[in-house]
């Protein structure tokens, strides 16, 4: 759910962004109150908890967006996004904004597939990411701005030309202060807060599973997640640096999984390989 990729389609992926076809999804009027970072996220956390545990379904592996058009905390949430536009963002912290930006990417993927569909094509994948967007404090992000020019420290993102913020973008003095590798795993959970320790335990239980890293000790093969392919400058660049990163945060795990890996990056005889990413939509629209 969380994380992606010409003619006049390629035209528009490539530009930073172009407003004029942008679809605001949280219009409407705020409720009058202007809220801090975290006053809006202790209001959001419930919301998208409530939420989640009505949507979220086979290991929260599956979305039921069809139950969503009777969810009254989605509603809820519709309401509360519309605060967005006013919210204080200047005066938060970096982990405030961490935790703001999260949630609110999480919960726009699940939004605009909601109202407009899942992506059938590599197409609607870039529409999505570059044509919707919310209003937050007086500025509009899509999610890519969000992810690579918020979250990723305004870096560039899979096949774009340029950074998402140019010098005299007024985001750019909101983006975080680095880039947090972690970022990339943390997908369906609601935080107040989230610090590096909270993010390193989700992306810790993510490699314990098999859909980011693999682990053929015949073979003496690693199998890595696309992810550590298409953000290698996240996690270190090398192949050398993200085992590292990957091995840093399993370092409290005492599992046989990091004892694996743990031999072949000690050995120094071992291949990489990257898992195919699966794009097939992972919801359902219908009962």
């Amino acid at each position: 759910m969380f994380l992606f990729r010409g003619s006049f389609a390629t035209i528009l992926y490539l530009s930073r962004e172009d407003h004029s076809h942008l679809t605001i999804l949280n219009g409407g009027q705020p409720d009058g109150r202007t809220y801090s970072v975290f006053e809006f996220n202790e209001k959001l956390v419930p919301i998208m908890n409530s939420i989640f545990d009505d949507i979220l379904v086979n290991q929260c592996k599956t979305i039921l967006y069809y139950k969503l058009s009777e969810n009254a905390a989605f509603r809820a949430y519709i309401d509360h996004a519309r605060n967005l536009q006013t919210i204080r963002l200047k005066e938060a912290s970096p982990d405030e904004k961490l935790a703001l930006f999260i949630n609110i990417y999480n919960m726009m993927t699940i939004h605009t597939t909601y109202l407009q569909g899942p992506p059938r094509s590599i197409w609607d994948r870039r529409k999505l990411m570059n044509c919707t967007y919310y209003l937050i404090d007086d500025h509009k992000y899509a999610p890519h701005s969000i992810l690579d020019g918020i979250l990723r420290s305004n870096r560039k993102g899979l096949e774009m030309l340029w950074k998402p913020f140019g010098k005299k973008d007024a985001r750019l003095s909101l983006i975080l202060p680095y880039c947090e590798p972690l970022i990339h795993f943390a997908l369906n959970n609601g935080t107040r807060s989230t610090h590096s320790s909270e993010l390193r335990e989700i992306a810790c239980d993510a490699f314990e599973a098999d859909k980011h890293v693999r682990v053929d000790m015949c073979r003496k093969k690693l199998y890595l997640s696309k992810l550590f392919q298409w953000y290698a400058m996240d996690f270190g660049c090398t192949t050398t640096k993200i085992i590292e990163w990957i091995l840093w945060v399993m370092e409290g795990s005492d599992t046989e999984k990091r004892k694996n890996i743990v031999m072949l990056y000690r050995s120094g005889h071992y291949e990489v390989d990257y898992i195919p990413y699966d794009w097939s939509f992972n919801g359902k629209m219908k009962e």
